[in-house]
């Protein structure tokens, strides 16, 4: 259990996109939660929930 979401990126410098494209494909794990990622995750942020 946290206070914080996972934001997992497919491109490095959590640039969203498929990988080696641009785009809006990111994936969120929320506090609560544990996933599968559906692509290699090779970026990702911490983003603590208030």
């Amino acid at each position: 259990m946290s206070a914080s979401d996972l934001y997992a990126y497919f491109n490095p410098g959590c640039r969203t996109g498929l990988p080696g494209q641009s785009g809006d494909s990111y994936f969120i794990v929320g506090s609560l939660h544990s996933a599968e990622f559906p692509l290699p995750v090779v970026s990702y942020r911490v983003v603590h929930n208030n």
